[in-house]
């Protein structure tokens, strides 16, 4: 369920135990704003989008912010709950402008414990996390312009999407949608049959999974795509 950043303070928070100090939804959200935007130099953010399951219990959010860059919005991915369920975790990617696909390439770096002063650990993992953001943002652009040159026919597209479908990487009904997009894409800059626009079938198709679901499974779309392209064209030395 989407949900507004003011919202957040009206979740019900867990007690704090021996054991466990729960971490506030919107104490994450201010430290990432704070951290990215102090670090971020040359970005401007410029939207947020938050979501909650289990009646607030998970949070997952992701934040963009805009350079020069035409295509794409840098973005940061971050997930907390109050049941724990979820490690506090945190990851860089993309958001296609034109269709507001999500795009993770980065690791997810997790906070490994919820004890002692939690908001000092936060901290560093905000800053690791936001220290390489730019350079993965770069990187990931490049990948992605390079996905373009590479020519991809309906059978090879149909043998893709089999093994996303057989690896777990994507739903029946995300798999019908990414079929559709492939065919009918509902974007005019998607329509070449490249491995581009095969990539953005997929992630236009994941976009209908619950947001906690996301980071992960959006993380494993890509390895998955950027290992196939490896395995069948790079190594081919057709491209």
């Amino acid at each position: 369920m989407l949900i507004r950043f003011s919202d957040l303070a009206g979740i019900p928070f867990p007690e704090k135990t021996l054991s466990y100090v729960p971490l506030p939804h919107q104490d994450l959200v201010n430290t990432i704003k704070t951290t990215s935007c102090q670090m971020l130099g040359d970005y401007e953010m410029i939207k947020e989008n938050y979501s909650i399951a289990k009646d607030g219990n998970q949070l997952f959010g992701t934040i963009a912010f805009r350079n020069s860059n035409t295509e794409r919005l840098l973005n940061i991915g971050f997930r907390n709950s109050y049941d724990k369920s979820l490690s506090v975790g945190l990851l860089s990617g993309a958001e296609v402008i034109v269709c507001s696909n999500l795009e993770f390439s980065g690791d997810i770096v997790l906070m490994r414990k919820h004890t002692g002063n939690i908001l000092e650990d936060l901290e560093i993992l905000i800053f690791k996390v936001v220290k390489n953001a730019v350079n993965n943002f770069k990187k990931h652009i490049r990948i992605m312009e390079s996905l373009k040159n590479y020519p991809v026919t309906d059978e090879q597209a149909y043998r893709i999407m089999g093994s996303l479908y057989g690896n777990n990487l994507i739903r029946p009904n995300s798999l019908s949608t990414m079929m559709d997009q492939w065919k009918s894409p509902s974007f005019d800059e998607f329509k070449a049959k490249t491995m581009y626009n095969l990539y953005n079938a997929g992630t236009f198709a994941l976009n209908e999974l619950p947001p906690i679901m996301q980071m992960r499974t959006q993380k494993r779309f890509h390895d998955k795509m950027i290992g196939i392209v490896d395995a069948e064209w790079a190594e081919s030395g057709t491209v």
